[in-house]
Order: C-alpha cells, then sequence, then structure tokens
C-alpha cells in the first residue's frame, strides 16, 4: 500500500533529492496498490477526518502524516485487549522529541508540524496510544510492553 502522493512523487524527476530511493521501493514483481484518503466516520481518531481503513473494521488506518516525504503515511493499529498503536515511519526520530512537538531535520517544516500536531492530538484521544517511531531505538521495547499490557479503557 503506497499513498498516491508517494507514488507520484517516486515517479516525478529525481526522487532520490527528495528523500525517495527508488531502487529500494519500486522492486520488480512488487504490486502497489495507490490509496487515496477519504473521509472516516471515526470521531475517535480526530483530528484526523481521512484516512485509508484497510478492511473497513478500523482495526488497520491509515493516516496522512506528509512532511518527511510528500505522501508519508502512519499505520494506527487496534487490536481487542490492547494498547492502540501508531507506526509513525520518519516523522520522527523519537517519541520523546515527537511528544514535545520537536520537528525532525529532514522534510516540509510545514507539513511536519500539522501532522506532528494531529500525531500528539490522537495521542490524547487515545489513551495508551504506543507511538513506533521507525528510527527510535526504545520503539521495539515499547512495542513489546504493548503486547503484553491490556488496554486503557477510554475516558
Amino acid at each position: 500500500m503506497v499513498s498516491r502522493p508517494e507514488w507520484d512523487s517516486l515517479h516525478a524527476p529525481l526522487p532520490e533529492a527528495r528523500g525517495l530511493m527508488r531502487s529500494h521501493i519500486d522492486l520488480p514483481g512488487l504490486r502497489w496498490d495507490r490509496v487515496t484518503p477519504e473521509g472516516l466516520a471515526d470521531a475517535s481518531i480526530a483530528p484526523f477526518g481521512a484516512g485509508h481503513d484497510l478492511f473497513g473494521d478500523g482495526s488497520l488506518v491509515l493516516l496522512p502524516t506528509p512532511g518527511h516525504t510528500p505522501g508519508s503515511v502512519s499505520l494506527l493499529v487496534r487490536r481487542p485487549g490492547h494498547p492502540p498503536l501508531l507506526m509513525v515511519g520518519d516523522l520522527t526520530y523519537d517519541d520523546r522529541l515527537l511528544a514535545e512537538g520537536k520537528l525532525p531535520g529532514v522534510g516540509d517544516k510545514r507539513q511536519l508540524h500539522t501532522a506532528v500536531q494531529q500525531v500528539n492530538e490522537l495521542r490524547r484521544r487515545l489513551p495508551g496510544l504506543v507511538v513506533l517511531p521507525a528510527h527510535d531505538p526504545g520503539a521495539a521495547a515499547r512495542l513489546a510492553q504493548a503486547m503484553r499490557l491490556p488496554a486503557t479503557p477510554a475516558v
């Protein structure tokens, strides 16, 4: 799955100059489904009014978090009896920095600022949300703990 803006950016001239490594993504034999965010009726994930619900049941939802690249998305994972997870990729390098509203050094600052604000608002709306940045050394331990913990009741 890839967002339409990400795919379009990958196929525009000089994608490497924008941080997109075509040779790592557009591999022979892979078929990418391009998704476009659509309206979401789930108030629990506001401020994200749009996204892509992969199964139509709210368990896996792609949320647009552009900034690092034009079509970056984060994946919200909700499992019965466990805290929700948000895999944010390269939106930040460290969950603590994200919680403080600090932006990473690479990407469109305006889009990053908006995406960081939205993720931090989602954190307030979903008690126990575990944020998992791709390069955060502490993410693996937080994920392991989340797999053992029961879900925090919604407020």
